[in-house]
């Protein structure tokens, strides 16, 4: 497999991996800024499950709709889409509901351990 990729070129495997680094960066840069919130602001799994989860399903939308796959009238509309960073100011609303639902659910807040 990496033998027919390779002889594709370099353009060919940029072409391909920006896709699935559009959908991966913004979920994986999520999860780093939600882990640097929890170290000050005691936070619950549910507070950072529902951020992760909407920037996902956002992210693969953006895609789609980048692709020229379907049009999302949506995510066209999104401030930062100029920018690819349509997805943060998703992820600080995320946040905030987080948060907020975390307040209601029982659950221990997480607590990272320092090694």
């Amino acid at each position: 497999m990496s033998f027919i990729i390779a002889n594709q070129g370099l353009n060919a495997v940029i072409s391909m991996s920006i896709p699935v680094l559009s959908i991966v960066y913004p979920v994986a840069i999520t999860v780093v800024l939600l882990i640097l919130i929890a170290k000050f602001i005691p936070t619950k799994r549910i507070t950072q499950q529902i951020p992760v989860i909407i920037v996902f399903i956002l992210s693969i939308f953006s895609v789609i709709s980048k692709l020229g796959w379907l049009k999302i009238n949506f995510i066209e509309s999104l401030p930062l889409r100029a920018y690819s960073l349509e997805w943060f100011p998703v992820a600080i609303i995320a946040t905030i509901l987080g948060y907020l639902v975390g307040i209601f659910v029982k659950q221990d807040p997480i607590k990272y351990q320092q090694e």
